[in-house]
């Protein structure tokens, strides 16, 4: 599934956050309602037809003759400046302001992670099931399991609020690219001027309303900004989500493939202030049929990040530099998580959403580093960037402001591979009560909230602390075998005695403990000699050497992304879309079979195709069927289409996105990309790239035939009348 910006552990997270801010610079995002939506110039929508796709090839002799393709930096088009000419001239319609406002409110942000969609008039809302799985936990009453068992609300007294999820629907849009640019010109550091940058992006994202939430969104690495507003809705409730066994069907195996049988499917409802459904001006309806191979259709959603406007030195940092630690790190996570729930498949069993999320990243990260391998989509961004760099070449005016700044990420990019060992031995030795006893080194007991915080964290038991940070230990050392701070730590020792030393020794995750630390401020902070606490004081100071060199080239890069995107825009305005940074997009595409490992992959699947592949492979637990699902249902069509795959270009973040078809009826539920897809963070490639959906008739058919639930099938399909309060 593409939810390849998330991982839902707290160090994996931490992890991802440290290596992204260390290796791209940020972007912000959101806007005020002006009551209209910017249009794009004329000329700027019009797109050249598309060229011929080439079939990936990982050998070609002669990549110096590859050229630049039309969508190579993909078509995830934004609302700021909707391409309605390309439109028309690609499907043969015009969506009009109409249509474009109806899709984009119809449209919402789930939470942090995934993107839904209201799909009634009483505030129904669709997203996957991966995207809810993590919720379930909050509002299981004892001896429930949704996870395993599933859930549906048979009546809507039986709908479970879910404590401080949200969702946000995009209200307005304005253009601030003059208020953000401003601060980075002028005198001062790179620092200095990012620093000012940052302070009118917290005045421009505050707000008097508390049910609306502004964002500033960069566009084209600061070539565009605008301020989006978002209006935010907090009483969200589970209507229903099947068992995760066919939400998931295949396991890790399957994920990034096709053709698939997965039911990724989740249903809530938003209630307003009054406890009552709400009841949204915009929202989708129902396709029944859903759509055949040939339509055109689009996914609206929320792309998380891609790079397919970056420097080829940053493209090359990130193959070469940041995927393999990252990629190691995984392993040496999911070798953790795997000796766990071997040694004690109770704990394995409350370990699995978090298996489940770094699977789902080293397998998405793993495709996209294979990708960036490859030597003709390689050629094909080298292109790209020798064609810009000959037309700002060709302007004396662009190339005396811009023509430096590939030289100069260029010199970033090689300071920061020197730097880079350092940040990765941090993140790698700082999780669990070592990261703990960092915080408190650097100061973290002075804050209320950061010993709130420290207090509420549960740890897992020691056992599977030491195993985890032994293998991390040891991931480490493997990838930096001279790496001093690595060799401080493990003082001679083998990486699993010094984990039983420092955090089987460490009585960080005591809360009485700690309190005693909070009670005595530094003074007890710097006196003690708890193993994880001497460990921290050991190689802080380097901690904080690298923090500093870190913000500084980061600072430095920032301010050449911003130049390298006003050349772009200079140069293509947007006739590309910009890079996804998880704002609303709309992706076009047809429902399109394609050819890969030497066969010919079908646009659907049906239910048949599901037995076909359970049968097989029941023995296999990635491959369970719920005990309801492993026999048909009487009556139950099996060759409804169940899944579908279209040439819409989607990354992490669009799971749960809404498939449309033009007349804006859904079509379809995005819940992942073919492992064909993965490389679509810095190239798309129409002949290959797929988006793989769950089918609205196969929602409709597992609704109605195995799950009985024709309470939700009369409302999708609108056969019954808006609750009004019933």
């Amino acid at each position: 599934m593409p939810s390849t910006l998330r991982t839902r552990s707290a160090s994996a997270g931490a992890l991802l956050t440290l290596f992204l801010a260390a290796g791209c610079a940020s972007s912000g995002g959101g806007m005020q309602d002006t009551g209209m939506m910017t249009p794009a110039p004329a000329a700027a929508q019009s797109m050249p037809a598309a060229a011929p796709m080439a079939p990936m090839m990982s050998n070609v002799p002669r990549t110096d003759t590859v050229r630049a393709r039309p969508f190579d930096n993909g078509r995830m088009w934004t609302f700021d400046f909707p391409p309605t000419d390309y439109i028309q001239q690609t499907y043969g319609f015009r969506p009009d302001d109409k249509w474009l406002e109806n899709v984009r409110q119809s449209s919402l942000k789930f939470a942090t992670w995934c993107s839904a969609s209201f799909v009634s008039a009483d505030g129904l809302i669709m997203t996957n099931h991966h995207c809810a799985r993590e919720t379930f936990d909050a509002i299981q009453k004892p001896g429930e399991d949704f996870l395993t068992n599933g859930f549906y609300a048979k009546t809507r007294a039986e709908e479970r609020q879910v404590p401080d999820l949200f969702v946000e629907q995009l209200r307005s849009i304005e253009d601030v690219t003059a208020k953000m640019t401003a601060p980075l010109q002028g005198d001062g550091t790179e620092q200095e001027k990012v620093q000012r940058q940052g302070e009118v992006r917290t005045e421009l994202q505050k707000s008097d309303d508390p049910t609306m939430r502004y964002q500033v969104v960069e566009f084209y690495n600061g070539g565009r900004y605008s301020r989006y507003g978002f209006k935010k809705y907090t009483d969200i409730r589970l209507v229903m989500a099947p068992e995760g066994e066919i939400a998931f069907f295949g396991g890790d195996p399957d994920n990034f493939t096709y053709p698939r049988y997965d039911l990724d499917m989740s249903f809530y409802r938003a209630y307003d202030e009054k406890g009552e459904p709400l009841h949204p001006e915009h929202y989708y309806r129902w396709s029944a049929s859903g759509a055949k191979e040939g339509d055109p259709v689009f996914v609206i959603g929320n792309p998380g990040r891609t790079n397919r406007l970056s420097a080829m030195s940053q493209l090359d940092y990130t193959r070469d530099v940041q995927q393999p630690a990252l990629l190691a790190f995984f392993t040496a996570r999911i070798n953790a998580y795997k000796a766990i729930g071997a040694a004690d498949p109770k704990r394995g069993l409350e370990l699995r959403n978090d298996l489940f999320g770094i699977q789902n990243s080293y397998k998405a990260i793993n495709g996209q580093n294979e990708g960036l391998k490859d030597p003709f989509f390689h050629a094909r961004k080298e292109a790209f960037e020798r064609d810009l760099r000959a037309a700002i070449a060709a302007k004396p005016a662009l190339q005396q402001q811009y023509g430096s700044v590939w030289d100069d990420l260029a010199k970033i990019q090689a300071q920061r591979r020197e730097l880079y060992p350092k940040q990765v031995v941090f993140n790698y030795l700082f999780v669990g009560p070592m990261g703990t006893a960092v915080s408190l080194v650097r100061g973290a007991a002075a804050d209320s909230s950061a010993r709130v915080e420290m207090l509420k964290a549960k740890s897992g038991p020691k056992a599977e602390q030491v195993m985890e940070f032994a293998m991390l230990l040891q991931s480490a050392h493997k990838l930096y075998p001279n790496d001093e701070t690595i060799n401080a730590v493990l003082a001679g020792r083998t990486p699993q005695a010094t984990a039983q030393a420092i955090v089987g020794g460490s009585k960080i995750d005591d809360p009485a403990f700690l309190q005693q630390l909070f009670d005595g401020g530094e003074t007890a902070i710097a006196a003690s000699d708890d193993p994880a606490l001497v460990a921290a004081r050991m190689v802080l100071p380097m901690l904080m050497g690298v923090i500093r060199t870190s913000s500084g080239l980061a600072a430095q890069e920032t301010v050449r992304r911003n130049m390298l995107g006003r050349a772009m825009y200079e140069v293509y305005g947007t006739k590309i879309p910009p890079d996804a940074t998880f704002t609303l997009r709309l992706a076009d595409g047809v429902v399109k079979s394609y050819e890969a490992a030497g066969t010919l992959h079908p646009a659907f699947t049906t239910f048949y195709g599901l037995f076909n592949r359970y049968i097989p492979f029941k023995d296999n637990p990635e491959f369970a069927l719920p005990k309801r699902w492993q026999t048909p249902t009487p009556g139950m069509n099996l060759s409804t289409p169940f899944n579908f795959v279209a040439t819409n270009d989607i990354i992490g973040g669009n799971s749960g996105s809404a498939m449309v078809n033009k007349d804006m009826e859904v079509v379809g539920l995005v819940f992942d990309g073919n492992i064909e897809s993965l490389p679509g963070s810095f190239i798309y490639d129409e002949s290959q790239n797929r988006t793989v959906s769950v089918h609205s008739a196969g929602i409709i058919e597992a609704l109605r035939s195995v799950y009985k639930a024709q309470r939700l099938v009369d409302e999708l399909l609108a056969a019954k009348p808006a609750m009004r309060g019933k």
